[in-house]
């Protein structure tokens, strides 16, 4: 019974984490329901599958006292090994691939044909804007690589001067009446 509870309680949990997750990925907040309904569903996982799975292994430990169970053991044995063998491996290979992979530049300095109009301390002046270091932020790191690309496709003109068309502009009229 333990079991069946336990995994009533995953479901939930499961469908509040994603209704969470697509509140928080597209919305400006998550709803206050949906967070309790997961907090709860989490407690009650808990509740039900440390005591199913405890019962399990009491049962399997007295099991193992009786001679016909033997291979089964030396299975589970080999299977462990192997398993943890395989998570280590993956686990050099994660670690490999972060001491591999190169971070973004997070700050950029300003072109060198940058107007500092209020002063080199205020490069953003007159925005309240600023950064830890008064350095620029790549526009990759704020759009997206996606968006940077866009950009660069329509700042290259086609034969009658209009902006060549993307898929993230919408399109607009020009003020000489051709179509972007």
């Amino acid at each position: 019974m333990l079991g069946y509870v336990g995994m009533v309680a995953t479901l939930v949990a499961i469908v509040s984490g994603l209704v969470l997750t697509v509140q928080a990925l597209w919305d400006t907040r998550i709803h206050y329901g949906w967070s309790r309904v997961h907090l709860w569903s989490t407690f009650a996982l808990i509740a039900t599958v440390v005591p199913h799975v405890v019962w399990i292994m009491v049962r399997d430990h007295r099991a193992r006292k009786r001679e016909a169970i033997r291979p089964v053991l030396v299975a589970q044995r080999h299977f462990s090994a192997a398993v943890t063998a395989l998570t280590l491996g993956l686990f050099v290979v994660v670690v490999a691939l972060a001491y591999v992979y190169r971070a973004p530049a997070r700050y950029v300095d300003f072109p060198p044909d940058y107007s500092y109009l209020y002063g080199s301390d205020r490069p953003f002046a007159p925005s309240l804007a600023r950064t830890e270091n008064n350095k620029a932020i790549p526009a990759e790191m704020l759009g997206g690589r996606l968006r940077a690309d866009a950009r660069a496709a329509t700042s290259r003109s086609t034969k009658n001067g209009c902006p060549a068309r993307t898929a993230i502009r919408r399109p607009t009229r020009c003020f000489d009446g051709c179509s972007m």
